[in-house]
Formats: structure tokens, C-alpha cells, sequence
């Protein structure tokens, strides 16, 4: 059995060692690597191999956004695909929903939802590259009232994409599962999940949800009729 090597990040030491706890009482977990502050993680990250890192997001100095928004760029920069990130906050807002997606977590765990959404997210993320519910997300972008907005450096990356990568694209913005893709374009499902790691690399993108998000404020996506 495959077990999950897990980080935690976490100011606080009681938390940290509840958590600690908590996933080393799992058979197919273990925790690898624990740190009090951003600078700990930035410090020993190239020196890792983690699957998921959980964030507190209320550190010190700078927060828990901030430290994945670094860990994401500078992956990307070494020209690897980041570490799964997962970012915990005693309270759930629309807006820190928005900002964790924003900044490449792959999800936003709640404390008072209990231990086993947190054991339930580390499962699932440990696989981040899977299926996106389109729908319910342009939902949420509507709610919050997010700005559209240009960026040239996202349009010359879209106009940059091979045959290949744009179709993948174009079938993503319509809001098909990576079955539904697989038969559109013959390509077999592992196949679209090997291409769009790609088009998430290409854009430096971490997830599909931090994808979704750009090409929504870039209004590409809009709303079911």
C-alpha cells in the first residue's frame, strides 16, 4: 500500500502535534516533515518529498496564502510541478475560498468540520490532477463578484498553445469530465490527465480550480443560460 508522505505547517506546536497524531494513526499516512513558519518551509522545501503539505493558513508575518503563492513560483521557476497544498483556517469565507484558489491549494479544509475532512482532503489530493465540477464553481465566481480583467501575459499563453493543449482547453471551458473529453478526442483518459498537467505547466497553474478561476476573470467562462 502506497502510503502519503504528509507535511504540516502549523504556528501553533499543540496543533501541530494533535495533527501529527492524528495522520500518523492512519496506515497510509505518514507525516515527513512539520515546521512553525513560512521561512522553515521555503527553507527546506528543495530538500522534500512530500505529497501534501497542509498550511495553517494564520502564520506569522506572512500567511498561509502568501507561503503557497512562493512554494508554487518557485517550483515553477526550477521548472518542477509544486508540491499539493492544503490550507486550514478556523472559518470558512467566500473571499479566503476565493484567495486559496487563487493561489494554487489544491483545497481549503475548515477546522470545525473535524478531523475527517482533513483526512478525507489528504486522501483525495494526494491525486490532485481529477475531475472539475465547472458549474458550481463559475456559480461561486458570480457570487463574489470577481472583476474580469485582461493580462497580457495570459493571452500570449493562450495564443502559445499547440493543437493538442487548445483543444484539451476548449473542452475544459465547456465543463466536460475527462471521460467526456477522452471520447470527444480519442485520447484516452490518461492521456487528457498527462495533457492537462501540461496545459496547467504551460500556464503555471497548480490546479484546475486556480486554472478555472483565470480563465473566468479573463472571460472565457460564463454562466449557463
Amino acid at each position: 500500500m502506497a502510503v502519503i508522505r504528509v507535511g504540516l505547517c502549523n504556528p501553533n506546536q499543540s496543533i501541530r502535534y494533535g495533527k501529527n497524531l492524528l495522520v500518523n494513526s492512519q496506515p497510509d499516512m505518514s507525516v515527513v516533515f512539520e515546521a512553525g513558519s513560512s521561512q522553515e518551509v521555503l527553507a527546506a522545501i528543495d530538500d522534500l518529498t512530500l505529497d501534501v503539505l497542509v498550511v495553517d493558513h494564520r502564520l506569522s508575518g506572512k500567511d498561509g496564502v502568501w507561503l503557497v503563492e512562493q512554494l508554487n513560483r518557485k517550483a515553477f521557476q526550477q521548472g518542477e510541478f509544486p508540491v499539493t497544498t492544503i490550507i486550514s483556517a478556523p472559518f470558512f469565507s467566500v473571499e479566503l475560498d476565493i484567495a486559496v484558489m487563487r493561489c494554487g491549494a489544491a483545497d481549503f479544509v475548515v477546522e470545525e468540520a473535524g478531523a475527517e475532512e482533513l483526512l478525507a482532503s489528504i486522501r483525495s489530493q494526494a491525486h490532485v490532477n481529477r475531475d472539475l465540477e465547472m458549474a458550481p464553481l463559475i456559480d461561486l465566481f458570480q457570487g463574489a463578484n470577481l472583476t474580469r480583467k485582461s493580462s497580457a501575459e495570459f493571452d500570449l499563453k493562450l495564443a502559445n498553445l499547440d493543437g493538442k493543449l487548445l483543444d484539451i482547453l476548449e473542452h475544459f471551458e465547456a465543463g466536460f469530465s475527462d471521460t467526456e473529453i477522452a471520447e470527444k478526442t480519442g485520447f484516452s483518459k490518461m492521456r487528457v490527465k498527462q495533457l492537462f498537467k501540461r496545459l496547467l505547466t504551460h500556464f503555471e497553474f497548480a490546479t484546475r480550480a486556480q486554472f478555472a478561476l483565470a480563465l473566468f476573470e479573463a472571460g472565457r467562462l460564463q454562466p449557463e443560460a
